[in-house]
């Protein structure tokens, strides 16, 4: 699931690192709803993930705020 909603949003905003953001953010909540057993020791252990791969993305976060992350042009040439 982690895989398809990370290869639509790089399709969609054409960045990396927000899509790696955006999969950290659902990543305890899909841990949580998707675990038949041990749904709060699964949402804690993907929120502890979650939180050490945002902050590992904070510079870029910063950069998505300012406008200047770099994109993908999956082939196409830059203007």
């Amino acid at each position: 699931l982690l895989i398809g909603i990370f290869a639509v949003s790089v399709v969609l905003s054409k960045t990396v690192s927000l899509s790696s953001i955006i999969c950290a953010s659902v990543y305890p909540l899909l841990a949580y709803f998707v675990s038949d057993e041990n749904r709060t020791l699964h949402f804690i252990f993907a929120a502890g993930c979650s939180a050490l791969i945002i902050i590992k993305h904070s510079r870029n976060f910063a950069r998505l705020l300012d406008g200047t992350e770099s994109r993908i042009s999956f082939g196409r040439k830059k203007e």
